[in-house]
């Protein structure tokens, strides 16, 4: 199916995120982008295959931001590990978690390997990031994946 003149598949994704961080993840909908572009929902299946395909570029959108690397000298201290990684991951060149509150929803719900890989991925580079600050502190790695959970749960709530 050939595109429509005038709108490409980065628009349509660029509308979804606007859609999401206005009315939330939930209220991105084919009708409602198709709505905000003035083309009837149709349409969007030459950009998107259908509402997983209109999700998924906004799930990768989302991950790539936060992905922050938190670098410099190593520190002993848990508190200084975790305002590392609260700025790595809201306080973004951008304010990324602020300005995009939806597509920071979408960051959320991690991917399993064995259903996405390619999103598994993408979630898989923030994991590195940490697990390798941890690793600085010395933290045994027996103890990553417990960690690495609790500092998820302190910064998403």
């Amino acid at each position: 199916m050939a595109a429509k003149v005038g709108i490409t598949s980065d628009q349509v994704v660029d509308v979804a995120s606007s859609v999401a961080d206005r009315e939330g993840a939930t209220a991105v909908s084919l009708s409602s982008v198709a709505a905000a572009l003035g083309v009837r929902s149709p349409s969007l299946y030459a950009h998107v295959d259908g509402l997983g395909g209109l999700r998924r570029p906004l799930d990768l959108r989302a991950s790539g931001p936060t992905c922050c690397s938190a670098t410099g000298s190593p520190t002993r201290s848990w508190v200084s590990l975790s305002q590392r990684r609260a700025c790595a991951r809201r306080d973004t060149p951008t304010a990324f978690a602020r300005e995009h509150p939806g597509l920071y929803a979408a960051l959320l719900p991690v991917p399993r390997l064995d259903e996405d890989a390619e999103g598994a991925a993408v979630a898989a580079r923030t994991l590195t990031v940490t697990a390798r600050v941890l690793s600085e502190l010395g933290i045994d790695p027996s103890q990553l994946v417990d960690l690495i959970r609790a500092l998820r749960a302190m910064l998403h709530g």
